[in-house]
């Protein structure tokens, strides 16, 4: 009530409004069904970095407070955003919440407000990415955007098929984990990756 009374004051005396921000709290944070790792990479760039990542992908600016859930990952796995891996071992740490928040200030420079960068023959842990996220589904853009999250990105802006994928390259689906066989498994030829600033 203090604050909304001087920013009035403000106002109405010189014309001044402050700028406030929007905040949200997420209790126990998920991507999909795991909790988000307390690393944005296997063992690296961990706490305030993952946590500014995960408020990026929702939206918002930055992570304004956050704390650590130790030891969970053999009851809860988490997922590290940075490269998708999985982590099921009693002593992956996760968050207990992330607090995100937004600030209401318009951005005026003629500066693009995100960052574009392609991927050519896009893989992950050494497989080639499927054109489908899962098994006759989600094909081209939904495993495209799933690759995009997957590498630290927002979503997925454009992608080129590739050709026939067999034998050691023959490609994983991002939403099964199973790499595919037989003489039809396609991936992609390229991928760019769009993030917001």
């Amino acid at each position: 009530m203090r604050r909304l009374l001087i920013g009035l004051f403000l106002l109405l005396t010189f014309g001044i409004a402050p700028g406030f921000a929007e905040e949200q709290t997420f209790k126990k944070p998920k991507t999909g069904s795991y909790r988000i790792d307390w690393c944005y990479k296997w063992a690296k760039q961990c706490g305030e970095p993952a946590a500014n990542k995960y408020c990026k992908a929702k939206g918002y600016d930055s992570a304004s407070d956050f704390s650590k859930a130790e030891d969970i990952g053999d009851e809860f796995p988490t997922k590290v955003l940075g490269t998708g891996q999985i982590c099921d071992d009693e002593s992956c740490d996760g968050f207990k919440f992330i607090t995100c928040e937004r600030s209401d200030e318009e951005d005026d420079s003629d500066e693009p407000n995100y960052i574009d960068k392609a991927f050519d023959k896009p893989a992950l842990g050494g497989s080639r990415i499927h054109f489908c996220y899962a098994p006759g589904n989600g094909c081209g853009q939904k495993a495209a955007k799933a690759y995009c999250s997957n590498v630290g990105y927002d979503t997925a802006v454009s992608f080129q098929q590739s050709s026939v994928l067999i034998g050691l390259k023959a490609p994983r689906y991002l939403g099964t984990g199973q790499i595919c066989s037989g003489l039809d498994c396609v991936g992609f030829k390229s991928i760019v990756c769009r993030k917001e600033n």
